[in-house]
């Protein structure tokens, strides 16, 4: 996705209306990708947490 963003952004110049208006629909690509990549963090985060309470449990 980030590379689509990037090849969008780099295609031929845009008069100033299809600019700003561009620049409003890559924000908004940007926060919902955001989002995504909070939540699979946060996902993994707890993830690791629980394996990390096996392993200890293990161990001890």
């Amino acid at each position: 996705m980030v590379l689509n963003l990037k090849e969008k952004c780099s295609r031929g110049k845009l008069d100033l209306f299809k600019a700003f208006s561009k620049v409003k629909v890559d924000a908004g690509e940007i926060r919902r990708l955001n989002r995504d990549i909070e939540d699979k963090h946060k996902k993994f985060m707890e993830a690791l947490g629980l394996f990390t309470a096996l392993r200890i449990q293990i161990i001890e």
